[in-house]
């Protein structure tokens, strides 16, 4: 299903902004944050945890 017809479908929903969240790892939890942004049926996000460790990607339409 592409981001277009779930956002055509649920038009209050939007996965853009910035989401914290944790995760349960063998070095215990680890915290992060994911900013989202969306450009029709574009999608580009960046990540970042507590080491300061950045990962952006730009998923294709």
């Amino acid at each position: 299903m592409k981001l277009r017809e779930i956002t055509e479908r649920r038009s209050d929903l939007s996965i853009d902004g910035t989401w914290p969240f944790t995760v349960n790892s063998p070095r215990g939890e680890q915290a992060f944050s994911a900013t989202f942004a969306t450009d029709g049926e574009r999608l580009s996000g960046t990540m970042t945890g507590a080491q300061a460790n950045v990962v952006s990607r730009t998923a294709p339409s």
